[in-house]
């Protein structure tokens, strides 16, 4: 973050954060330009970095980066190997879970979806044999370039025969058909 407040400035805060964090032994950062830090991810990917509170420990956090191995498709790690389903009321909703956040199943549930999430290996073909009122492709962690899944290739299948969503860091793009959106 940019700045941390030492004093709180709420009636309830009881603690600053970094009281909180040092209690739960997160480590946390500020002064910090987070726009710089986000521009430089979009323009090069996935980077590796670290953070130490000690000058010292600089050329070995280095070294011990360099060692490390980024896994080439988080997605994989991530996603979930077998469906399942969330039960709502009314419609039928198929998220392909290419590292979704459980909060978006329980806003569906909430919302009247019946909601089957399955892993981002699962094709077209595959998910329209499920009959959902619609598709959600979740966002996920790492660099989508080198997530190889059916969905993109069987995408022209969706157009026809159901609502599609797509939530990504980049873009996002809603297909109707059959009159529904939810």
């Amino acid at each position: 973050m940019k700045e941390a407040s030492a004093h709180p400035s709420n009636f309830r805060q009881q603690k600053t954060l970094h009281d909180v964090l040092e209690l739960h032994q997160i480590p946390g950062i500020a002064g910090v330009d987070t726009r710089s830090i986000t521009r430089k991810i979009r323009q090069h990917g996935v980077l590796k970095a670290g953070f130490t509170d000690r000058k010292e420990d600089i050329d070995q956090l280095v070294k011990h980066l360099q060692q490390v191995e980024l896994p080439k498709n988080e997605v994989e790690i991530v996603s979930t190997k077998t469906p399942y389903v969330s039960t709502g009321k009314d419609l039928s909703v198929v998220l392909v879970d290419f590292g979704k956040k459980q909060n978006i199943v329980r806003e569906l549930n909430v919302r009247g979806c019946n909601v089957t999430v399955v892993p981002y290996t699962t094709t077209a073909e595959e998910i329209l044999a499920m009959a959902p009122d619609g598709v959600m492709l979740s966002n996920g962690p790492g660099n989508p370039e080198v997530v190889e899944c059916a969905i993109p290739n069987d995408s022209r299948n969706f157009r026809e025969n159901s609502v599609l969503w797509y939530l990504s860091r980049t873009s996002t793009f809603c297909i109707i058909s059959r009159s529904k959106l939810i």
